[in-house]
């Protein structure tokens, strides 16, 4: 039906005036999701509902959804999508609207959706954030609807809205994930302490399990794999009736099988058959009502001795990479435990190891930046395995870059810190990354896998056996972990290599989100184009050095610079090359300043530079050297050659002088001043 222009105005008004208000937040994904088609239901309004289903482009398949319409459920709303064809994916493809004002006119085949709740006419729009495709969001209704601008700019700003409110519960919850992961290794770790029986530690780790990971199941099994028998089968979680016990034979058809082949963590879909069983397992699990499986091998003295497996109730979200790195650690808790259990003899060293895997699930919890976090870890993982020298190598593989390096252990000062990336990639780090395993290597032998530059830096450092292990998170790599022995003092065994992996597991997701919120932060005091301090963080940094210099009478000045004719720069060859000279201006500056100076973008082409511990000859002098580097000799741009100056002012603190304001105001006039004799000047207050 028509809506006259007066009403369609009004509509619009409280269209904009509700998402003004909107605050699209809640304790989880889910909970963003039924907000959001809560919100086009009412305001569009959408007479049969909304419905928003997310994307994942790594795995290719629908994620999440929810919808108002009614007697839909989340569930059929991801059956009832086809991951190849159709509206969905279509706008997913084309990150483009996709408007059907009549669904007998559909370009599209009509989906179970369509059929069963009667869609007469349906806008769909794409959920974007940071420039990718989330996902897409439907408006439904149940007769043909002419969709207008308003609708339809309705619904984008919304997606736009959600798109960012989904990053946020995706961070919010994956740190959700990482403090209960952490306070049920904790739990776990500090509950095993002194537990000698072992009925008490596998239940110990089932109820781990079941915690953390919310499993309906869980199934813990060691044996004999010389005599082809199992030795303890135990059975945990409310869903535990539905288990019967294997044997030996049937353990191998399965997932159990093929974890312990491939001694490695397998996780398993709840809605597709999994070639890895055998036909009957997999029919007993659709008749057990199982759906999502994560299998991990118990691992004692490089061999494996069991498995430990978390089962979820049929059409139960699957689990996660983060879950099968959770439940190697439990696994690998359970393998000491059980270890303790079997041999007293051994209870001591086995101890040590979980305490220290304790003491890193308690560093995991606390707050820092990612540098003051990795130098306790470094400690820790020293201690833990033990070892001379732990390091860890952050790098960007992308750039090729190397963003930090930490070390911890008695010889940490024999680890490098100014290695590049070439160097890292080039010795046992960049193999444990490129091949995505970890890698032990003796001490005394040759090692192949370096380059000789590789193996003379190992000589030259005392370095004996290496111990090297990748960090890695949701697939992306972060960096490698690397324990080394010096010469002569025994490698690392397998028992090693597994610690250092499960600990590896729980570091790397700590690291990203770590890395996650100092990029967060340095985006928020760092200008876009030049990534020097930007205008409210140089007041910042301004003010603390003022406080300092007035407070133990020290000297402070200042230095304002500005592009001379810069607006003929804009005029004669566009913007896009008036902000390549802005830059090219900043990088002929930086080498002209000292490292405790702050240089900063004012605004628009003003700089200005706080100088330390600086009196007004020394500020003279360095005004000078900027102005001479940036007019000795012209700028590349992508156009060519441009020759640009820049009008200086400097100014030093006096009493009359009250804030950093004042200062810079000093040094704005004395530039100004530089501007009115001739311009490529310097000029002092």
């Amino acid at each position: 039906m028509a809506v006259e222009p007066a009403q369609q105005s009004a509509l619009n008004l409280q269209r904009l005036t509700a998402l003004a208000e909107l605050e699209l937040s809640g304790a989880s994904l889910k909970a963003v999701l039924n907000q959001a088609v809560g919100v086009v239901s009412e305001l569009l309004p959408a007479t049969r509902g909304a419905s928003i289903v997310l994307w994942d482009s790594a795995l290719e398949t629908y994620q999440l959804a929810a919808s108002t319409v009614p007697g839909q459920q989340s569930d059929v709303v991801l059956d009832s999508l086809r991951t190849e064809g159709g509206a969905t994916r279509w706008i997913i493809e084309q990150r483009r609207q996709y408007i059907c004002p009549d669904i007998s006119m559909d370009r599209f085949e009509p989906n179970r959706m369509v059929e069963e709740h009667g869609i007469g006419a349906y806008a769909g729009v794409p959920v974007l954030a940071n420039d990718r495709v989330l996902g897409v969001l439907y408006a439904l209704d149940e007769a043909p609807r002419d969709y207008d601008e308003g609708d339809i700019a309705f619904l984008t700003t919304l997606a736009r809205r959600v798109g960012t409110a989904v990053i946020d519960a995706r961070l919010h919850e994956d740190n959700e994930t990482a403090l209960r992961r952490t306070e049920t290794m904790a739990f776990v770790s500090q509950a095993l302490v002194g537990i000698s029986d072992l009925d008490e530690v596998l239940q110990t780790i089932i109820d781990g399990v079941v915690g953390a990971l919310a499993a309906d199941r869980v199934v813990l099994i060691t044996f004999d794999a010389e005599r082809e028998q199992v030795e303890r089968y135990r059975i945990g979680g409310v869903g535990s009736h539905l288990i019967g016990q294997d044997t030996f034979e049937d353990l191998m058809a399965g997932l159990t099988g093929w974890v312990v082949r491939n001694d490695q963590t397998v996780l398993s879909p709840g809605l597709v058959p999994d070639q890895r069983e055998s036909t009957s397992l997999q029919r007993r699990r659709r008749d057990s009502h199982g759906g999502p499986v994560v299998v991990a091998p118990l691992r004692l003295k490089g061999k494996v001795i069991g498995t430990l497996t978390a089962v979820r109730p049929s059409k139960s979200a699957d689990f996660t990479p983060d879950d099968a790195a959770t439940l190697e650690g439990l696994s690998t808790l359970a393998a000491v435990a059980i270890d303790n259990a079997r041999l007293s003899g051994e209870t001591r060293s086995a101890l040590t190891e979980v305490r220290g895997m304790y003491r890193i699930m308690e560093t995991l919890n606390t707050e820092g930046g990612i540098g003051e976090l990795l130098d306790r870890l470094a400690e820790l993982v020293a201690d833990v395995l033990p070892c001379d020298r732990v390091s860890f190598l952050l790098v960007d593989i992308d750039d090729r870059d190397v963003y930090r390096v930490v070390a911890g252990g008695p010889g940490a000062d024999k680890v490098a810190r100014d290695l590049n990336f070439d160097e890292i990639w080039s010795g046992l780090g960049g193999w444990t990354i490129r091949n995505r395993r970890p890698t032990m290597s003796p001490d005394g032998e040759p090692e192949p896998r370096e380059s000789p530059e590789a193996q003379q830096r190992r000589a030259e450092t005392d370095a004996g056996a290496v111990l090297a292990v990748p960090l890695f998170h949701r697939g992306e790599p972060l960096g490698v972990l690397t324990a080394i022995n010096p010469k002569g003092a025994g490698d690392f065994t397998r028992r090693h290599l597994e610690l250092a992996s499960a600990m590896a597991g729980q570091i790397s997701v700590a690291v990203a989100n770590a890395k996650l919120l100092e990029d967060l932060h340095n985006l928020a005091i760092t200008d876009e184009l030049t990534q020097v301090p930007n205008r409210r963080h140089l007041f910042e940094l301004g003010e603390r050095s003022f406080a300092a210099a007035t407070r133990y009478g020290h000297r402070l000045s200042a230095i304002m610079f500005d592009l001379d004719e810069f607006k003929r720069v804009n005029d004669s060859y566009g913007h896009a090359v008036g902000d390549e000279v802005l830059t090219a201006v900043v990088q002929r500056c930086l080498p002209a300043v000292r490292e405790v100076d702050v240089l900063g973008r004012y605004g628009g082409e003003e700089f200005a530079v706080i100088l330390p511990e600086t009196g007004l000859e020394g500020a003279m002098e360095i005004a000078e050297r900027l102005r001479a580097a940036v007019a000795d000799r012209p700028l590349q741009t992508g156009v060519g050659n441009i020759r640009v100056t820049i009008s200086v002012g400097v100014a030093t603190l006096t009493e009359e002088i009250k804030d950093v304001h004042g200062l810079l105001d000093r040094a704005d006039a004395a530039m100004f001043l530089a501007k009115h004799l001739g311009r490529n000047r310097v000029e002092k207050s």
